[in-house]
């Protein structure tokens, strides 16, 4: 895990014509190197991070597409992230109430993209943010972090530090769309990073949601959490596909509330 952040700091702390090898917009590419995500979006201040992005496709990630000062650990790191993943998946399901395998039976979590983000110090950080406020649209979250502080989450009308990560110690973050999935009673968290003047942060952060295969699958609260009519809970969502549920994401933020059935 600590080779994983020093291997995240060395690509981004390489010489800028390397890293430019790897720049792109295009979100198709499996491997690709990106600074400042939402400069192009004027409705609000840049993020101040760089990111080098890994989307990994059903087959596989082609390891020749990974950069060289990271290949070997970034591979590695991918292939423990889905073990732990699955693993998570079954804690969840059970917790929800759920068969210990309905995660994994409806496919939910078979795509995984990496995020290895980079937050130098900011001369003006009044003026921006490390990361805008947002939720994550997808089922799961796991964050490597490390001890530099920055991150906080919305707790009703105010924003909270979380506290310096201890060695070894992942995040794990609820998504959207796993809210949806078990009816509400998993809720995914706002949060955001504030630039600092003096300090870098680096992070490491892997989303799980549906493969290409089910992106126009019919998702809905789980049957077995909800019942129609009676004294039963009845859905809060209606259902929907994960190609509709991130277009809103993408044009609007969380879509919770739009997918609504009242």
């Amino acid at each position: 895990m600590e080779e994983m952040l020093a291997s995240t700091r060395r690509f981004h702390e390489l010489p800028r014509e390397e890293k430019m090898a790897f720049y792109s917009r295009d979100v198709t590419r499996p491997v690709r190197y990106v600074s400042n995500g939402r400069l192009l979006d004027r409705a609000a201040p840049a993020d101040w991070r760089d990111t080098l992005a890994f989307h990994v496709p059903d087959g596989g990630l082609d390891q020749q597409s990974v950069p060289p000062v990271c290949r070997e650990v970034a591979t590695e790191y991918l292939k423990q992230t889905l073990k732990l993943k699955n693993k998570l998946a079954e804690l969840l399901s059970d917790a929800a109430g759920l068969n210990r395998d309905h995660l994994s039976t409806i496919k939910c979590m078979e795509s995984q993209t990496m995020a290895c983000h980079y937050y130098p110090p900011c001369p003006q950080p009044h003026l921006t943010i490390g990361s805008s406020k947002h939720t994550d649209p997808f089922c799961l979250t796991i964050l490597l972090q490390d001890h530099n502080q920055g991150l906080q989450v919305r707790n009703h009308d105010r924003w909270v530090d979380m506290p310096k990560s201890a060695q070894g110690a992942l995040v794990v973050n609820v998504g959207d769309f796993l809210q949806l999935i078990t009816n509400d009673k998993f809720k995914s968290v706002e949060h955001r990073v504030v630039a600092q003047s003096s300090t870098t942060r680096s992070s490491v952060a892997c989303f799980f949601g549906p493969g290409s295969e089910n992106k126009y699958r019919l998702y809905g609260p789980a049957k077995e959490l909800v019942l129609l009519g009676g004294d039963h809970v009845e859905p809060v969502y209606r259902e929907v596909h994960l190609v509709e549920f991130l277009d809103y994401f993408k044009s609007n933020g969380s879509p919770l509330s739009h997918f609504k059935l009242s």
